[in-house]
């Protein structure tokens, strides 16, 4: 259900940018590394559900995320939405008793964030900028492998869902109508992210 409402918001906010016509419209496509879910260990507590809240060697795997978003400028300021996407596998192997045990759980979020930016400076096609983006998330963790003997996990799957950010404190962008990017910040998009923005 969850899910299925962000991505309405995600349409809701396209159709509005689209109909609005409002000046310089574009859309962006990008890839982040180094995420929140990783670095502030949400996959990790997630896969802990499967084993009991049992913590052992952790070895986590992730996909990166995958966004794309639309904006649109409006006096010095650009707006817009951006989804995400990053799937990150965990695998929890500890002891229980005298037996080891392994736990293995993927973990599937999707975000949307309303997000803004702005100029810093432009010259020569290179532009240096800042932005803030707030939403929502939701997961859905699903246990893929369990190898215990004598222990069971709790359950096969779980969803669940938060507040999302991201601060971009200093961002490049080289090119016009085309252009590549590079983001330094902490959060859903990851610690940096880059990609290509195109405007209509």
């Amino acid at each position: 259900m969850k899910k299925t409402i962000l991505i309405l918001l995600f349409v809701g906010g396209l159709s509005v940018l689209a109909k609005a016509q409002l000046i310089s419209p574009g859309i962006d496509i990008g890839y982040g590394g180094f995420t929140t879910p990783i670095t502030g260990g949400g996959a990790k507590s997630r896969t802990d559900f499967f084993s009991d809240g049992t913590q052992g060697q952790y070895k986590v795997t992730s996909t990166g995320a995958f966004h794309a978003g639309v904006s649109a400028k409006i006096w010095k300021i650009r707006v817009g939405v951006v989804a995400a996407y990053e799937s990150i596998s965990v695998d929890n192997a500890y002891f229980f008793s005298t037996a080891p045990s392994e736990v293995k759980v993927s973990n599937n979020y999707l975000t949307v964030m309303g997000r803004i930016q702005w100029n810093y400076a432009s010259f020569a096609g290179i532009h240096l900028y800042g932005g803030l983006a707030g939403g929502g998330y939701s997961v859905h963790s699903k246990l893929k492998e369990v190898t215990n003997q004598g222990n069971e996990s709790v359950g096969n799957s779980t969803n669940g869902g938060g507040f999302s950010y991201q601060i971009s404190p200093i961002g490049v962008s080289l090119g016009n109508k085309t252009s590549v990017y590079l983001e330094a910040g902490y959060g859903y998009l990851g610690i940096v992210n880059g990609g290509v923005r195109f405007s209509l």
